[in-house]
């Protein structure tokens, strides 16, 4: 089942559709925070759902998937 963060990686990766982006801006409202620049996609979140979860297990058991 994919979270709200997941979900919303996902969406964002179809809807470039394999485009290069940039991410310019995030914000924290709790903290009335903002963060402006140019930021990349994490390289993991390029990936399938289905990849992500087998590095997350592949780097939880350091390397060993008995």
């Amino acid at each position: 089942m994919l979270t709200g963060i997941e979900h919303g990686w996902q969406k964002l990766l179809s809807l470039t559709a394999g485009k290069k982006f940039y991410i310019t801006q995030v914000q924290i409202p709790e903290d009335a925070l903002t963060i402006e620049g140019k930021f990349q996609v994490p390289p993991f979140a390029e990936l399938s759902m289905e990849d992500q979860i087998f590095i997350a297990a592949f780097i939880q058991t350091h390397g060993s998937l008995k």
